[in-house]
């Protein structure tokens, strides 16, 4: 496994309880203004930290779901 969390913990995480704190903020940042239906970056490399703190680099890709019935 990529994080060396099993799913379990990792459904109970916020996805910051993994990532480098080195990209936390902007991480935040895009997704707010993703959230507010503004055109930003969706794809970029980050940095996260496994269970055994080790780095790990991800290309990231975020978008928006809309769950709610037609």
């Amino acid at each position: 496994m990529l994080t060396g969390y099993s799913n379990e913990e990792l459904m109970q995480m916020n996805f910051c309880d993994i990532m480098h704190t080195y990209f936390q903020e902007l991480v935040r940042e895009r997704g707010l203004r993703l959230l507010q239906g503004e055109s930003v970056l969706n794809r970029y490399e980050l940095k996260i930290r496994t269970k055994k703190n080790d780095v790990r680099w991800l290309d990231f890709t975020s978008s928006v779901t809309d769950t709610r019935e037609a």
